[in-house]
């Protein structure tokens, strides 16, 4: 049972989009092949939140509320800055969804929740040496 407003956040998935692609790069500073790989992704997350509601303290935020002010954070001009300063983009914010549930005391509750799809690249870069070369002599006995 929550005593306090909490918001939780979930991953939903990641998707990946696009094709991989694929570079490869003789690095000559220190003799190895450097191949690199990218992958395009929309990593979708979702939040939701609790605040159990009391007639008596009305002004209280209801998790709506909550969950309203989180979606404004996270589509402001300097949250999206400081996604884009580490390669993230904020593809959409979806509408506040606010279904009932019946609570561990029988009341109705209101669970609201919302997805963020954000995108983002997965590079993953590996490295080759240089091959030795071998001759080879097929000689008769």
């Amino acid at each position: 049972m929550n005593t306090v407003p909490t918001v939780y956040l979930y991953k939903v998935g990641d998707k990946r989009y696009g094709f991989r692609g694929v570079t490869d790069i003789w690095d000559a500073v220190n003799s190895q092949m450097v191949h690199t790989e990218t992958q395009q992704y929309e990593t979708t997350l979702q939040f939701s939140a609790l605040a159990t509601q009391n007639p008596s303290t009305p002004t209280q935020y209801t998790a709506s509320d909550i969950l309203n002010a989180i979606a404004y954070i996270l589509q402001s001009s300097a949250t999206v800055a400081a996604l884009e300063a580490q390669g993230v983009g904020v593809e959409r914010i979806t509408d506040v969804r606010n279904p009932y549930f019946s609570d561990d005391r029988d009341r109705f509750e209101a669970s609201p929740s919302f997805d963020v799809t954000l995108c983002h690249k997965q590079v993953i870069v590996t490295t080759a040496p240089i091959l030795q070369t071998t001759e080879i002599q097929i000689a008769t006995v």
